[in-house]
């Protein structure tokens, strides 16, 4: 079965041992957006994509679930 954007983030995340607090401290996008985004309860808009990608060194095209690249943790 194919990632979600949610479960790819969180997959990101967890993998650098971020919390969802910390990931927020390094975005500047607030902890509940983060929350929301993970749970599909939110669509990431251009900016917000921008800043997770470069924080957590995965592709835009990834998170998206394109074929890209995100580190080793491609799951």
């Amino acid at each position: 079965m194919d990632q979600t954007f949610g479960q790819r983030l969180a997959l990101c995340r967890h993998h650098l041992a971020l919390s969802q607090h910390q990931l927020a401290a390094r975005t500047a996008i607030p902890q509940g957006t983060i929350s929301r985004l993970e749970a599909g309860q939110r669509a990431p808009g251009a900016t917000i994509l921008i800043a997770l990608a470069q924080t957590l060194h995965c592709s835009v095209d990834w998170l998206l679930g394109l074929p890209g690249t995100c580190e080793d943790h491609a799951g």
